[in-house]
């Protein structure tokens, strides 16, 4: 859905006539920019610093790109292995779910969480989803955190 921009962020939810007159289409998470799909899920200041997180934790770096199909193409080719590659996809898809969760935290509940919360959470739903979508090795959280390549090449 958000590569498709089918998310309802208020730049869309404004296109629609949905949001009332008067009401602000600025980004939740940053109170900048507008909030699009490009800038909730890649420009936004707040979602960068959580991205750039993401990818010390991996050991990984290229530059954002300016839409999502693109990141998303960026994440499957940064590793030759299948297996790896498969994860590394879901790390993408746990950070998209979890920076979209954290705006409507936000938005919804007036819950607002540090960027290492964020990446925790990004870390302990990618950690659940390998489990039972990869077929790894049971790993402990911590040994994930610390070092994942090595937990997901294991047989």
């Amino acid at each position: 859905m958000a590569i498709l921009d089918h998310i309802p962020t208020r730049a869309n939810l404004r296109l629609q006539s949905v949001l009332p007159p008067g009401e602000t289409t600025l980004c939740a998470l940053c109170g900048v920019g507008e909030e699009s799909t490009s800038h909730l899920f890649l420009h936004c200041e707040v979602v960068l610093l959580i991205w750039c997180k993401v990818l010390d934790w991996l050991g990984i770096n290229f530059i954002t790109p300016q839409n999502l199909l693109v990141h998303f193409a960026c994440w499957s080719r940064e590793v030759n292995s299948r297996k790896l590659r498969r994860a590394f996809v879901l790390i993408w898809h746990a950070s998209i779910w979890m920076i979209l969760k954290e705006r409507n935290d936000i938005i919804f509940k007036n819950q607002f969480k540090s960027v290492d919360e964020v990446l925790d959470d990004i870390k302990a739903v990618f950690w659940c989803w390998c489990l039972s979508r990869l077929r790894i090795a049971s790993c402990l959280f911590y040994e994930w955190c610390w070092n994942l390549r090595e937990c997901i090449g294991r047989r």
